[in-house]
């Protein structure tokens, strides 16, 4: 232990089920001095609470822990109304070690604090390392969703005051002033019955224009904000979107939620977008949440955030989101003890079988990831049916199921499966069976092959956007059609296709099931807001779509029958690969067969095949009749 170690002399107790425990904050007078000194307890109090207990407000706290030392402890009152000389020798103290941050937050904390109740993860659940303890972590890990949803508001710590926070406050106070005399106010007013956030963003953008009298301190300060190492952390996702109310603390300087979707505007110059990017993409989240069912809407999020928000351990990646996903139908709880393979297995699993749903699959990783040098080894060897919710393999090629290209503000609604649900069985576990896959690492799924494919455009290969983007259309339009070529040389039917045929097929897919639109003017019908937020035109949208996948035709279903077209992922799929549609999966799944008398497949991983994604290639079945297919 490092000498400088504050030690933990506490006992927790043990909580019972539907238990969290609270730091209740009460004060005393110093009889000397008339100060008002806190006095602390760890209470324990069930949430919801229960039909006869009153209701419960409290505050949870997000921050970050920072440096794990250690340096202070927080003296934990152990009786029921304390009376400081009431024993003539009474015990010690306990006492829980703080860290350097949550030291420095705790007293503007509880200058905020409306409720005197505050939920503290270092305090609240307990830190140490025995099975007990490791056991009360992973139940009370799987209630976040509870705890931030229901908790009166959430206090977050973003670190002490300095001179930045101090000019970000000085600037929404300015724009408080000038929008409250702004002629058309009604509709940039949160709450107003004409409210247009949209409208606000561009309004609040423009007075960072050239032309706007704002002061030039303004822009650096709101992005040296936005560089504070809070909107780094893995956690403070689903603690910041699942908040009902929100205070952002800075020192004694304090911001609304609405405060940081205005800072939010600021134009980001060239070399800045990193610093503002998890900034951006976590105000966007909760300014347009996604609004599909769970548990798509939970995997949409994950996408987004997978690989950008730092978190200590591998597992974190996906414990830190747990609470977005709710807790309905989902039986998971972390298991501290157990491998990150074990668990992120289990987890694939539970969305199975409590929700009925495959579309986790669309997210695939594990044959990318044994390839990928920068893959820990803790992720490599995973069944292949299981998602390592890591960013280098999700983001090539953008996974079909939770929308591709267009996420944010777009809807998914691809269903090839024709709405059919995932029936979760257990795979045979007997001694009949005759494989050597274990048990745990077979999923037992339902569907139909539909086709098999036939032709690949190997060398059509995609780039991103800003790699080929030239000043040059004629060059632009070189590179468009050299992959037209290479489409038509590999794939039979397409003599007729030019550049905008193959635009046009990579926007129906990146419509994510919706009608598909060709132009920009389209896509984002109004050019004001258009201009300002520098948005890409729908041509760089498209050509993502084919990043990390291949143009492929189909063999068809009929002698004589043309193939459909499509794109399959670039890494794995084989002349002869099966395409599946499976009970619960909203895209088709191409399928390797790894052993044909066992039916057990690997997942090559998702693809899109012309006229079947919205269910047209299941019309007619029947549930029953449906094959198997065990994915290991």
């Amino acid at each position: 232990m490092d000498p400088r170690e504050v030690p933990t002399t506490y006992q927790y107790q043990p909580l019972e089920k539907g238990q969290i425990r609270l730091l209740q904050i009460s004060w005393r007078i110093e009889p000397n001095s008339g100060t008002r000194v806190p006095i602390y307890r760890l209470i324990p109090r069930y949430l919801p609470p229960q039909p006869h207990e009153p209701a419960l407000e409290y505050e949870a706290i997000s921050y970050q822990w920072g440096a794990p030392l250690r340096i202070s402890g927080l003296p934990i009152d152990m009786s029921e109304e304390p009376e400081p000389d009431s024993e003539p020798n009474p015990p010690p103290t306990p006492t829980i070690g703080l860290t350097k941050n949550l030291t420095e937050a705790l007293s503007c904390l509880l200058t905020h604090s409306t409720t005197n109740l505050l939920w503290i993860d270092q305090l609240c659940i307990n830190q140490g390392t025995s099975p007990t303890a490791l056991t009360e972590r992973s139940v009370q890990v799987s209630q976040m969703s509870k705890i931030y949803t229901l908790a009166t508001r959430v206090l977050v710590w973003t670190g002490p005051a300095d001179t930045h926070s101090s000019n970000c406050r000085e600037y929404l106070d300015g724009l408080a002033s000038w929008i409250s005399t702004y002629p058309d106010r009604e509709r940039i007013i949160p709450g107003s019955q004409t409210y247009n956030p949209d409208r606000r963003y561009v309004l609040v953008r423009s007075t960072f224009s050239r032309t706007a009298p704002t002061d030039g301190k303004f822009a650096p300060s709101i992005l040296r904000f936005w560089a504070r190492p809070w909107f780094t952390r893995g956690w403070i996702v689903q603690e910041f979107l699942l908040a009902r109310e929100i205070l952002v603390i800075a020192g004694q300087t304090t911001f609304s939620a609405q405060d940081l979707f205005d800072m939010h505007a600021v134009p980001v110059a060239a070399g800045q977008a990193e610093t503002v990017r998890r900034s951006h993409l976590l105000m966007n989240m909760r300014l347009r949440p996604f609004g599909e069912h769970q548990p798509l809407r939970f995997l949409r999020i994950m996408h987004e955030v997978a690989g950008r928000f730092d978190t200590q351990f591998l597992c974190d990646a996906l414990y830190a989101c747990l609470g977005l996903l709710g807790a309905s139908h989902n039986a998971f709880e972390p298991d501290f003890e157990a491998s990150v393979r074990s668990n992120f297995t289990r987890f694939a699993a539970s969305l199975a079988e409590g929700y009925g749903s495959l579309d986790f699959l669309s997210m695939w990783s594990a044959n990318l990831d044994e390839v990928l040098t920068a893959t820990p080894q803790e992720l490599r060897g995973f069944p292949s049916w299981v998602p390592s919710w890591s960013m280098w393999p999700l983001q090539a090629p953008f996974r079909l199921a939770v929308g591709g290209v267009r996420m944010l503000g777009y809807k998914v609604q691809w269903d090839a499966c024709g709405g059919r649900r995932h029936v979760f069985q257990l795979p045979d576990g007997s001694g009949a069976y005759k494989g050597s896959v274990a048990v745990t690492d077979r999923l037992v799924v339902r569907g139909r092959v539909i086709d098999t494919v036939d032709r690949i455009a190997g060398d059509a290969v995609f780039n991103r956007y800003w790699d080929f983007k030239s000043e040059m259309v004629e060059a632009d339009h070189a590179y468009l059609d050299d992959l037209v070529a290479k489409i038509q040389k590999a794939l039979k039917g397409l003599d007729h296709w030019t550049r905008r045929d193959m635009l046009r097929f990579l926007s129906v897919v990146a419509a994510n099931g919706a009608e598909w639109v060709e132009d920009t003017e389209t896509t984002f019908p109004w050019k004001e807001y258009n201009d300002l937020v520098d948005c890409d035109q729908a041509l760089g949208l498209c050509l993502s779509v084919g990043r990390g996948r291949r143009f492929m035709r189909t063999k068809g279903g009929k002698a004589g029958e043309e193939g459909r077209l499509g794109l399959a992922p670039a890494f794995g799929t084989k002349v002869g690969s099966l395409i599946v549609v499976l009970h619960g999966c909203s895209v088709p799944i191409v399928l390797e067969c790894a052993d044909e008398e066992l039916g057990e497949y690997k997942v090559v991983g998702d693809c899109y095949v012309e006229g079947v994604m919205l269910g047209e290639a299941v019309e007619g079945w029947r549930v029953e009749e449906a094959q198997t297919f065990v994915l290991v």
